[in-house]
Parts: structure tokens; sequence; C-alpha cells
């Protein structure tokens, strides 16, 4: 339990870096701006995971009381 508990963090780590990354895509003052709408769809991927994994972690903490 506790190596779940570890992979769900380091995904959640990940999407989140991915996440900042797409979203400051569409900011045009930063060099990796990009006007097309693929940021927005990238940002429409990884935030349904980064709530779903959200919402997971707290559970196995009460479950196997992991810190």
């Amino acid at each position: 339990m506790k190596q779940l508990h570890i992979r769900l963090s380091l995904i959640q780590l990940v999407l989140l870096v991915l996440n900042l990354f797409i979203f400051s895509s569409a900011m045009p003052f930063l060099p990796w701006f990009t006007e097309s709408a693929f940021g927005w769809l990238g940002i429409l991927a990884t935030t349904p995971l980064l709530l779903i994994i959200g919402r997971i972690m707290p559970q196995l903490k009460k479950a196997k009381n992991i810190v």
C-alpha cells in the first residue's frame, strides 16, 4: 500500500509540473508560447487525473495510516 502511495505521489508531481508548463504555454511573454488550443486540451487532460489522485490519496491515508 505504501508503494501505491509513493507511485501516486510521483504521478501527481509529474502531472502538476506538466499542467504548469501547459498552462504557461498560453502566456505570450514566455519563450514556449503556442497560439494553438493544444495547451488548453492538455489542461483538460491532466486536471481530471489530478483531481482523481487528490481524492484517492486521503482515502489511502485513512485506510492504512500512511503518512
